[in-house]
């Protein structure tokens, strides 16, 4: 189990493109195959046991929601959000894996996966490039929610893990449907913390002041954040954070 679960990570690994600013680089994924041995049963194993199982788990909808979240935060499907923050950052792995899996293979059903997977997490992504479902089913259900309230929520973890998917599938596939929907995502990224807003600073350093007030023989001290943006805002932070 614990050798099926490495061979899945090595798979999960992001395909590197060439660069003209490169000096060593590695052997591309696709380039390689094995043939006997070892990682030829475990290649085997993933390919025929270990991703199908996870496909199914992805799409389905008993135990928790992967696939599930996306298609109700596209309003494809009713419902609420379940499992935790970082269901979503999960499923862009197990997509990650496929697509490298794909690479090898070039398996027209693992393509037919990926397609279908990426059009539902496509049509979830807000306007603007945001993505996370937790935040986007509860807007959808009426709820009062926005990005960046929850500290602990996983949000930046699961982008983190689109990009790498996205990545990989653009190497793998040479489409653009995975990456258009990262590239939106991160000009969200990029707009919401080059203008901050008090309340990110706010949030921030509330995370902050929590640490240090449980380990305060780790961090006698820490630097807050502020809204340079905005004068009369950063320096009622300063005062709030001293």
């Amino acid at each position: 189990m614990i050798r099926t679960i490495f061979l899945f990570l090595i798979l999960a690994t992001p395909l590197l493109a060439q660069s003209p600013h490169g000096v060593v680089e590695p052997v591309g994924l696709a380039d390689c195959r094995w043939t006997n041995g070892f990682w030829a049963e475990r290649f085997a194993v993933t390919k025929d046991s270990l991703l199908p199982a996870m496909t199914s788990l992805m799409n389905g909808t008993d135990r928790s929601h992967f696939l599930q979240n996306f298609r109700i935060a596209a309003g494809l499907a009713e419902g609420k959000h379940r499992g935790p923050g970082w269901n979503d950052g999960d499923t862009y792995k197990w997509l990650e894996a496929v697509a490298a899996t794909f690479a090898i293979t070039k398996d027209d059903q693992l393509k037919r996966v990926m397609d279908d997977a990426i059009a539902g997490i496509a049509k979830a992504q807000r306007a603007d490039g945001y993505l996370h479902t937790p935040v986007l089913i509860a807007i959808r259900n009426g709820q009062d929610a926005k990005p960046f309230q929850d500290r602990l929520a996983f949000e930046m973890y699961n982008f983190g893990h689109l990009f790498t998917a996205a990545c990989v599938h653009h190497e793998a596939t040479g489409e653009r449907t995975l990456l258009n929907v990262a590239e939106k995502a991160a000009e969200f990224l990029r707009l919401a913390f080059e203008n901050p807003s008090p309340e990110l600073a706010r949030i921030a350093n509330d995370g902050m002041a929590e640490i240090a007030a449980r380990h305060p023989d780790r961090f006698p001290a820490w630097v807050a954040a502020l809204p340079m943006n905005n004068v009369p805002a950063a320096l009622a932070e300063i005062d709030r954070a001293l």
